[in-house]
């Protein structure tokens, strides 16, 4: 089980995926994924290697693809993000990081297993992206302890509260 939850809430475009980006510059020891907007398409982002792969299946990857709504992800590229977070499950106490957890996750899809694993690992400390509106449903739904929760849904609290 992981020493500490930070979810980080917000509505959605409310900058939470951009308070983190910023928040990591001044941090080492962060790994996983954030979901920046470049060029107003969705991303994955590695927070180590600061790499910028695309969310979106490109023609290529026509028969390999996530539907979710009026979405479309590349499975080829979820694949590749949960394999760094996955990986960094393994490193010594690190904070890690899952931007975004959603509709996708709820059906079992996307992160949904690197979460679960996240979650039963020990020594981590793990920082959640979820929109305010799912939260208490994705919380619900994987076993999060909610004793090891902390809120986040200000850029303030946010820099004082992860350290």
């Amino acid at each position: 089980m992981p020493n500490k939850i930070f979810i980080v809430t917000g509505t959605i475009q409310s900058g939470k995926t951009s308070s983190l980006k910023q928040w990591l510059k001044s941090k080492e020891n962060v790994y996983g994924i954030l979901t920046p907007v470049v060029q107003h398409k969705r991303c994955f982002m590695d927070v180590q290697s600061n790499e910028i792969f695309a969310m979106e299946p490109t023609i290529n990857d026509v028969n390999d693809y996530l539907p979710v709504g009026k979405y479309i992800f590349s499975k080829k590229a979820f694949n590749k993000a949960i394999h760094i977070i996955d990986t960094a499950l393994y490193k010594t106490q690190p904070y890690i990081l899952l931007d975004e957890i959603g509709p996708l996750e709820l059906q079992g899809l996307g992160f949904a297993s690197v979460l679960n694993k996240a979650l039963s690992t020990n020594n981590i400390n793990l920082i959640v992206v979820i929109r305010d509106t799912l939260v208490q449903k994705v919380v619900s739904t994987f076993t999060f302890n909610t004793k090891l929760i902390t809120y986040l849904n200000n850029q303030s609290n946010f820099y004082n509260t992860i350290k």
